[in-house]
């Protein structure tokens, strides 16, 4: 279809699909993917100064050091926040879904929350204790709701 911009300069306006196809090296930090697909959600942290990383990082953005440690999260966290997502991009057909974000102890972890978006509603607020669990490779804040 032919289309006139602002300008009145013809356009064409053609209406498709567009899929993209990312190819992105991860060999610095496979050992988070690795981790994944063990039930392990892994964060570095800097040998050199100290400064803790999540999303895990190869190399210390605040000293330079590429001598990270990694280490997997463990324990409880608190959910400082969440939303609801209710109005999705035109490519996102699912369901509506949470995402949260939470503290465990010092690293702050952003998930979509393991549990349906009606309940997190209705049941999930700030302070509630969470955990990291894995599925199928993807990581997931869960909230302990009935502890």
């Amino acid at each position: 279809m032919i289309v006139k911009d602002k300008d009145g300069n013809a356009m064409i306006q053609s209406e498709r699909e567009l899929k993209l196809r990312y190819v992105i090296s991860v060999n610095k930090v496979r050992r988070f993917f690795d981790g994944l697909q063990e039930g392990k959600v892994y964060f570095t942290k800097c040998i050199k100064c100290g400064a803790k990383y999540f999303p895990p990082q190869a190399d210390c953005p605040a000293c330079g050091s590429s001598e990270m440690e990694w280490i997997p999260i463990t324990g409880r966290g608190k959910l400082v926040a969440l939303t609801i997502i209710n109005v999705k991009p035109s490519s996102f057909s699912g369901p509506d879904y949470a995402v949260g974000v939470a503290r465990f102890g010092e690293l702050g972890v952003v998930a979509w929350l393991d549990i349906d978006a009606s309940i997190a509603r209705d049941s999930v607020r700030p302070g509630v204790d969470v955990e990291l669990v894995v599925k199928d490779g993807r990581y997931w804040l869960h909230p302990i709701i009935n502890a």
